[in-house]
């Protein structure tokens, strides 16, 4: 293994002149109705604003409950649409308040199930965006950022690609899985393969994360990823740049310190479902990526993030986007770390 860290130097991130027009994004928002109207409002308010669609995916009780939240969430940013995919499913399990986090999830998720079939969903239409990248409500999203990525590595929305954050160690240790659910990007032709996969999935009423099902329960991520391996789709591994700093990240990017890959490793490691830090987890087998520069680095997060993740009060969103335009500060980031987005304008990967 290598031990060259490059020097400072925007020009020596690792990406590469972008080629062509910029890419389509369509951001598809899993939502229980109305439980998180709240996180709609700021998501619409905020970084869904640079989506090129935005559309909230329901499974509504009933047929005056969708008509409400369509009323509600179109109106909330121009374009934005709302898809009950229980009018399509009748079978899953619908949306209800006491199986969201904020509520203590005192009854059954059916976020496995959503997260599934908007894909399906999605496979069906006709003139579907380059990308579609799946955000749950607790995440920030830049989709200017995203854009300069998959341009800046050359990634074609008609090649099977799969993005997020990946994990080579986790819950459930899965290799190379997008984890927590955060924030997970497929290009068109992975979300046209994925598509059928999902309509012929068995059902089941208990999620056994050994195949690909459409079951209830509350890890998509894991869910997502059998179901895209059934079709021979693997996560994009190449997700941080030269330095060791990631583009998705699976923390509030307050949180960054704690997630250091040097929390992540000690002389004896722990089972870790008894470990104190997510470092841990974060980290764990991606040695060849941050070792290089271990010494030297103060943060671990790319100046052009993508993603972040486990914002359970939506106001906190409207925080990190303020920090996103330079319209506030982060105070818990690393000494010299500066979030920003991509100018809409710019051809090159070093602005």
């Amino acid at each position: 293994m290598g031990s060259y860290c490059p020097p400072e130097g925007d020009h020596l991130e690792g990406l590469r002149e972008p080629q062509g027009e910029a890419s389509s994004v369509l951001c598809a928002i899993p939502l229980v109705w109305p439980g998180e109207e709240r996180a709609a409002t700021v998501i619409a308010g905020t970084y869904a604003t640079a989506c090129d669609r935005l559309v909230f995916f329901l499974a509504s009780p009933d047929a005056a409950t969708a008509a409400e939240a369509r009323r509600v969430l179109g109106g909330l940013l121009p374009g934005a649409s709302v898809v009950d995919l229980a009018a399509e499913w009748p079978a899953m399990l619908r949306d209800r308040a006491e199986a969201l986090a904020a509520h203590g999830r005192q009854g059954v998720s059916g976020a496995n199930q959503k997260d599934l079939l908007l894909f399906a969903h999605l496979a069906s239409e006709a003139n579907l965006e380059d990308w579609i990248c799946r955000v749950e409500t607790d995440s920030y999203f830049a989709p200017a950022n995203f854009r300069r990525f998959v341009r800046g590595r050359q990634l074609s929305p008609e090649e099977d690609v799969y993005l997020g954050s990946l994990a080579y160690w986790h819950l459930h240790f899965e290799p190379r899985m997008v984890f927590n659910e955060q924030v997970q990007c497929l290009s068109r032709a992975a979300t046209l393969r994925l598509g059928p996969a999902v309509r012929r999935a068995p059902w089941a009423e208990t999620a056994s994360y050994a195949r690909c099902e459409v079951a209830p329960g509350h890890r998509g991520d894991i869910m997502l990823g059998l179901c895209l391996a059934e079709v021979g789709i693997v996560p994009f591994a190449d997700v941080a740049d030269r330095w060791g700093r990631e583009y998705f990240l699976n923390y509030r990017m307050e949180d960054m310190a704690l997630h250091a890959p040097y929390k992540a490793y000690g002389d004896l490691m722990p089972d870790p479902r008894h470990i104190e830090s997510n470092a841990a987890i974060h980290w764990r087998g991606k040695a060849h990526i941050f070792m290089p520069c271990l010494a030297s680095n103060q943060f671990w997060a790319s100046p052009y993030p993508i993603s972040f993740h486990d914002y359970k009060d939506a106001d906190r969103l409207r925080h990190v986007h303020k920090v996103m335009l330079g319209q506030a500060s982060c105070s818990g980031c690393p000494a010299g770390y500066e979030a920003k987005l991509a100018r809409k304008e710019s051809r090159s990967v070093s602005d």
